[in-house]
């Protein structure tokens, strides 16, 4: 009986329900765009920063507390009896030395001012992880011959180098002298900002010019397929080995950026959410509260046959609920739609403008959506949540009409 006094209640005034319908439509369809925007734009720089540097890295304990200046000096001298240890524990399914340093590039026999990301590694690191070979733009990827380099985008730009010429790259040997490292131009890669802003070579020739030996500056590690529980247990078990005696290991979701990256998307998607149900719940709120105004009367004679303080409290809600799921349902299909759209199409910005995020984001050219089932959910969760808040005070308020006294009223 009550739902059917709250659909007859709903059709009385088709315009006013209508225009609030319309207003919870709109609010879960942007809360749905917004987020699985949000979603795709960080999720996508958390995942490939988490592919590129590792689920866990290792390094020196000094290089940890001073990471902002990369001190080359701190280094693991010999990296093989540590990563032989670290493959066996349960879980890592690759583990690979890498340098990851600051040189300055330039493409003639002058010393230039463009300072760039030296990256060295292993052909199955550059293979598995960063997947070099198919970010290349011009020529090819490093072929593992000698004095070889492949630049990023932007790099090249900066300095007018192509493919075969020589370039030198100036860096530091760990014992703080000038290393200059001369190679050719093999390829140039486009990919996202960090990349375009980076040198790749051999580990070999990193191991060279900062003079380590069979050393490197990082270990890094992977457990594909590990939840962050799962891998804080790794984590334990890799930093209880006797071979990180001096050396501190961490996981991808406490190191920066991505640290400060992971409460701010939840912090934005919780900003949306609050925007949404503040601003929709405002015009659940005036409907419900101009519908008890008209039926003060109406109230009041139902009350006088029996109906309690709880009816007359469902029967609002249960109005508001209506509304809400149907302008919820409504706007998450058509915001669903759009993000989508957004997540194959994307949306492509210019190259300048995320540069400036620099090398220590993956800042890609073309952003995209990701939406997820759980998106959905709370887009459908959220327009319940709307016609609840927006409903309560109203139907508080019918409750508590007095039967005598509303039907003094003229409503």
């Amino acid at each position: 009986m009550l739902f059917r006094l709250a659909m007859r209640n709903i059709a009385r005034n088709v315009r006013r329900t209508a225009l609030t319908a319309s207003t919870v439509l709109i609010g879960t369809a942007l809360f749905v765009v917004a987020v699985a925007w949000n979603t795709g734009i960080f999720g996508g720089m958390l995942a490939e920063l988490a592919a590129v540097d590792g689920d866990l890295q290792i390094v020196a304990q000094e290089w940890a507390e001073k990471e902002i200046l990369q001190p080359t000096y701190a280094n693991l001298p010999d990296v093989k009896p540590l990563t032989d240890a670290v493959a066996k524990v349960p879980g890592i399914s690759q583990v690979e030395p890498r340098i990851a340093v600051g040189v300055v590039v330039t493409a003639n026999e002058e010393i230039g001012d463009h300072f760039a990301r030296m990256v060295g590694a292993s052909p199955s690191y550059f293979e598995r992880r960063f997947h070099g070979a198919d970010k290349i733009i011009q020529g090819k990827w490093l072929t593992g011959g000698p004095e070889e380099v492949v630049l990023g985008r932007k790099i090249a730009t900066d300095i007018g180098a192509k493919v075969g010429d020589r370039v030198l790259l100036l860096g530091q040997t760990q014992y703080g002298s000038m290393s200059p490292f001369a190679a050719t131009v093999v390829g140039v890669v486009g990919s996202d900002a960090a990349t375009d802003q980076s040198t790749f070579v051999r580990l070999e020739d990193a191991q060279w010019m900062l003079d380590l030996d069979s050393g490197s500056l990082q270990v890094l590690a992977w457990a594909d397929g590990a939840n962050q529980e799962t891998l804080r247990a790794i984590e334990a078990s890799v930093a209880a080995l006797p071979e990180m005696k001096g050396n501190v290991v961490s996981s991808w979701f406490t190191r920066e950026p991505m640290k400060s990256f992971l409460p701010l998307t939840n912090a934005i998607s919780a900003f949306l959410g609050f925007l949404v149900v503040f601003i929709t719940s405002l015009a659940i709120f005036n409907t419900m509260t101009m519908s008890v105004m008209e039926r003060t009367s109406e109230i009041g004679v139902m009350r006088s046959m029996g109906l309690t303080r709880l009816e007359a409290l469902r029967l609002l809600v249960t109005e508001a609920l209506t509304i809400g799921l149907a302008g919820g349902a409504v706007g998450v299909l058509i915001g669903s739609g759009f993000a989508h759209w957004l997540q194959i199409h994307g949306v492509t910005l210019s190259e300048k403008l995320t540069a400036r995020m620099g090398t220590a984001f993956p800042m890609k050219n073309t952003f995209y959506a990701q939406l997820t089932p759980g998106i959905v959910v709370a887009g459908l969760a959220l327009g319940l949540v709307i016609a609840v808040v927006g409903a309560f005070l109203p139907a508080l308020r019918a409750s508590s009409i007095q039967p005598v006294s509303a039907m003094q009223s003229k409503r």
